[in-house]
């Protein structure tokens, strides 16, 4: 019996903090997770309140935790990396002239650029255009499908 890793394994060595080789998760979950440790090699500590102070965040990798639509129609959503957790609003026109209604639901990952952060005393909140999706993974993505809507 062939003791060999599966061909489409990959590992992925955290070269900043000296942990353990984190493996690649095959298919589109991979993608994700390639992303997230590539934003991770690239974020210095205080780089994310730097940016946050300035207004805008340069990227967000994040999955959708929760999600609730609210009286003008944009959507209340809990996102998560990494990091930890944050609020934001997803805009109406995202959703219904984006063509993303379908596909932006609890479980979905989205790939956020340039997002503006509303910062009141009590948080931050994001709040996410359809000029700031890149890409949505949707949530039901079969093995071997891309997941990638653009």
């Amino acid at each position: 019996m062939n003791n060999a890793p599966h061909e489409s394994s990959e590992t992925h060595n955290d070269e900043i903090s000296g942990d353990n080789p984190v493996r690649i998760i095959p298919g589109p979950a991979g993608v994700y997770q390639r992303a997230k440790l590539r934003k991770l090699a690239d974020t210095r500590e205080g780089d994310i309140k730097s940016f946050i102070k300035k207004g805008k965040v340069d990227q967000v990798v994040a999955i959708i935790k929760s999600c609730t639509p609210n009286a003008l129609g944009d959507l209340t959503v809990t996102l998560k990396d990494l990091s930890g957790s944050i609020s934001g609003t997803i805009h109406h026109k995202t959703i219904n002239e984006g063509g993303y209604g379908k596909d932006i639901a609890v479980g979905a990952a989205l790939i956020l650029r340039k997002i503006s952060v509303f910062s009141p005393k009590s948080g931050h909140y994001l709040n996410i255009t359809v000029k700031n999706l890149v890409k949505v993974f949707k949530k039901d993505t079969p093995p071997g499908g891309s997941g990638i809507l653009s």
